[in-house]
């Protein structure tokens, strides 16, 4: 048993040693790195279970007793400090990986490193004098252990009382962004409010383009609630703002009005030139179009315009386009003209197949061509 005792002490310090290059290099870890915590738990494991089963082995020898001639109260005393000692010693290891990296990194030396050393130590040498039938000094050997006791406690309230610092602040920093959250929110809803209940439809667009449901649903329910809305959408339809009205008509009114049938193909007339301006006023548009809808799912700060501008682009109108084309195919209105002849300046703009990630008509001529196939 005293060779199996030492043996195991001797894999507890070799692992040990090989603790201190990992301890050494503690650092806050971030992000993917963050896991690299776990190679310190590979190497204090092993370790832990090392020393765990030579104090029982040893416990069962009476080398400890100091504690108490009794080899139970051995073994719960040595194994309910080593138990403690090891929490304290891999939480101070984590909060040396943590924002408090440099103040932690002394203690993740002293419960990681130097108290093992000095258990395992001590261990060797209070069993090997029980073997050889001598007694232990009762008084130095409860003196240091009391030391060793004193050591992992005031660790462990460090750690316990930075923790707890830690969660405090974070729950006073996530109040004080819930409370600045529903200010802002309770802003955004005033200015919605204050829109007039004549106001222009094209002014009631840019809060439908948000990804936030407490202020795009009031808005649409609005919106819907307009005793005139076909008239102002075929208005629209016929203006300048004809393509923020397809974009709406396809996007929140699955079930479109007959009426507006004319209208929506005198809209679809215009968006040949309407691709040239947009083609020429930014030749490099991405076809992504979570950057059109980038901004709208960002805080907005009291002092930036809200709700932000998103301008139509040019592949989310092709969709409206196809939609609205495929659900007035039965109107005896010619759409194919003018979506062939968009599809033209689109196909006269594309860039060579090899480019086609960076190709601002790649989707939009994708959605078109698809179409006219038909």
């Amino acid at each position: 048993m005293v060779i199996v005792v030492n043996i195991l002490l001797l894999i507890a310090m070799l692992l040990t040693v090989a603790t201190v290059p990992a301890v050494l290099s503690l650092r806050h870890l971030q992000g993917d790195s963050a896991v690299g915590v776990i190679l310190y738990f590979l190497l204090l494991t092993p370790r832990w279970v090392c020393i765990a089963i030579a104090l029982a082995l040893a416990s069962k020898r009476r080398a400890f007793g100091f504690i108490s001639p009794s080899t139970g109260r051995q073994l719960a005393s040595v194994i309910g400090f080593h138990t403690l000692a090891g929490v304290v010693s891999i939480a101070a290891v984590v909060m040396g990986t943590g924002p408090h990296s440099d103040a932690f990194k002394p203690w993740a030396l002293v419960l990681s490193v130097l108290l093992p050393a000095i258990v395992i130590v001590a261990t060797f040498f209070a069993l090997a004098r029980t073997t050889s039938g001598g007694a232990l000094a009762v008084l130095p050997w409860r003196l240091g252990a009391t030391a060793v006791l004193a050591v992992v406690g005031a660790g462990g309230t460090t750690i316990w009382w930075t923790d707890r610092a830690d969660r405090l602040e974070s729950r006073a920093y996530q109040a004080a962004s819930e409370a600045k959250h529903a200010h802002w929110m309770h802003t955004q809803l005033d200015k919605l409010n204050a829109l007039p209940p004549d106001a222009p439809l094209a002014a009631y667009f840019p809060w439908l383009g948000l990804s936030i449901d407490e202020l795009r649903d009031p808005a649409l329910a609005r919106v819907r609630a307009r005793p005139h809305l076909n008239d102002d959408l075929a208005a629209m339809l016929r203006s300048d703002h004809a393509v923020d009205a397809l974009q709406f008509m396809w996007l929140w009114m699955p079930d479109t009005p007959a009426e507006l049938a004319q209208p929506v193909r005198d809209a679809i007339a215009t968006l040949p030139a309407w691709t040239q301006r947009t083609l020429d006023a930014s030749p490099a548009t991405s076809q992504d179009a979570s950057s059109s809808t980038a901004a709208s799912n960002e805080e907005w700060d009291e002092t930036t315009p809200f709700p932000p501008p998103e301008p139509v682009d040019l592949w989310s109108l092709s969709q409206a386009t196809v939609v609205l084309a495929t659900r007035y195919q039965d109107s005896g209105l010619d759409f194919r003209t003018p979506i062939q002849q968009m599809m033209d300046v689109l196909q006269a703009r594309k860039l060579p197949d090899d480019e086609f990630a960076s190709d601002p008509t790649y989707q939009a001529r994708a959605y078109l061509e698809t179409w006219l196939k038909r």
